[in-house]
């Protein structure tokens, strides 16, 4: 290893960690505190009952009674409301790539302010009915999160496919005067106003526009480069399928995890660990506290059905040399470039699943992973899935009924190595030590 290119680990470190600093994650307690305030709001409806006097109500705000313009959308009228609407909300507010406090109370301001409006100016119905719940603020904010992909040109396809369906599911809404999935409410939310999803879009989209304009008009060229490459945050879809996995792994195993906490929240690291099963991933995944680049082998990456999933996850396919040199080269380059925005990457050394229940030899390419980006690894062992529903044991994986119902499997997170410590042979030793006696 050239020991010219450890120097440059320091500065990923740090230039990442500049960037968290800058964008602070909201975070669990912020998101705990607004689902404490939904939940004590709507108290009532464990009694029949409402909140009508938060309910947005024209005759009653023209009375004096302002606030009801603030707390209409905390108010729902039936529990399977408050799930539909709140949940949503929730899932894309912890998917809002702008973790400043401040600019992101705008975004809600705005999309509340435009679904307020927009129902005002195109359904007279609410003069008489009043207005309540999240879901125009939500339309809103899932605007905002596809005009934040599309400032990046890795999450450009999917910026576009999400802003223009949000945007025409809310047109169609509008001109047919009815929500798009209404047979979910069944019938159960009041009357759905397709004006207050336009309304919400229509203000998120403003509002994203001119904090756009204003934090650019006080920026030199020199800044804007600076922001937009120095850090490429994980996709609004990769979050949410981060936080589907978190929520999915507790229902199908009994996960106890040790060390995990030296898998650091921010910066650059490779994850290495054994291969066991085909759901060795969502375990590591479910691990850590933001999404991981996951290198899987290529044959497996090209499967019609999983092709378009792994590219959602942004999984990076890798090959031999022997077979494929391109697809390497490829997939080193992608490895480095990810790498170097301060990210996490996932490999499984041994490159297959293990058919005898113990570690296999592992594979050179770490080492070129880490001679050409140098950051730190942590070696992971999972045990208890040698023997489950998704291994090779007793014949191919998937062919036989699972045999344990909610097994219980664990996964060990080793002190971290420095790169100029890191060899295959030396990761394997650390992996199988990680592994106990199983990996004899």
């Amino acid at each position: 290893m050239n020991p010219a290119t450890t120097v440059n680990a320091p500065a990923i470190v740090e230039e990442s960690t500049k960037e968290h600093d800058l964008k602070r994650p909201l975070g669990f307690i912020p998101m705990l505190a607004w689902s404490a305030i939904l939940l004590l709001v709507n108290l009532p409806l464990f009694w029949g009952d409402i909140r009508a006097e938060l309910l947005f109500l024209p005759s009653a705000v023209i009375d004096g009674q302002w606030w009801r313009v603030i707390t209409y959308p905390l108010v729902h009228l039936t529990w399977y409301h408050l799930l539909l609407d709140a949940g949503g909300f929730l899932l894309v507010l912890h998917c809002l790539e702008e973790k400043r406090r401040c600019v992101v109370a705008l975004y809600l301001t705005g999309a509340s302010a435009g679904s307020l409006l927009g129902a005002l100016a195109l359904d007279p119905s609410v003069i008489q009915q009043g207005l309540s719940g999240l879901s125009g603020v939500a339309h809103g904010l899932m605007a905002v999160t596809a005009l934040e992909m599309l400032q990046h040109k890795n999450q450009r396809t999917w910026g576009a496919f999400s802003l223009a369906a949000v945007t025409v599911k809310s047109i169609y809404e509008l001109w047919s005067g009815h929500v798009f999935f209404e047979f979910m409410h069944m019938g159960m939310c009041g009357h759905p106003l397709a004006a207050s999803h336009a309304g919400g879009v229509t203000g998120g989209i403003l509002t994203y526009g001119l904090i756009w304009a204003w934090s650019h008009r006080r920026r030199s060229p020199g800044d804007r480069d600076i922001e937009y490459s120095a850090q490429a945050p994980a996709s609004c879809w990769q979050k949410m399928l981060h936080s589907f996995i978190r929520a999915l792994t507790p229902m199908l195993y009994r996960v106890h995890y040790e060390g995990v906490a030296r898998i650091p929240k921010h910066g650059p690291a490779v994850l290495v660990c054994n291969h066991v099963s085909y759901v060795d991933w969502l375990i590591i995944a479910s691990a850590c506290s933001r999404p991981v680049h996951f290198v899987m082998h290529a044959s497996i990456y090209r499967k019609p059905l999983l092709r378009w999933l792994c590219r959602l996850a942004r999984v990076i396919p890798i090959d031999s040399g022997r077979k494929s040199p391109g697809v390497l080269r490829q997939a080193l380059g992608e490895i480095s470039d990810v790498l170097r925005t301060g990210c996490l990457v996932c490999i499984f050394p041994e490159g297959r699943l293990t058919r005898t229940g113990r570690i296999d030899r592992f594979r050179p390419g770490i080492e070129k992973i880490i001679h050409n980006t140098p950051v730190q690894v942590i070696p992971l062992a999972l045990r208890g899935l040698w023997g489950s529903f998704f291994s090779h044991k007793d014949g191919p994986a998937m062919r036989r009924w699972p045999r344990v119902v909610w097994p219980r499997i664990e996964l060990r997170a080793g002190t971290r190595i420095r790169p100029h410590h890191v060899t295959a042979a030396n990761l394997q030793r650390t992996v199988q030590g990680l592994y106990g006696d199983l990996a004899a």
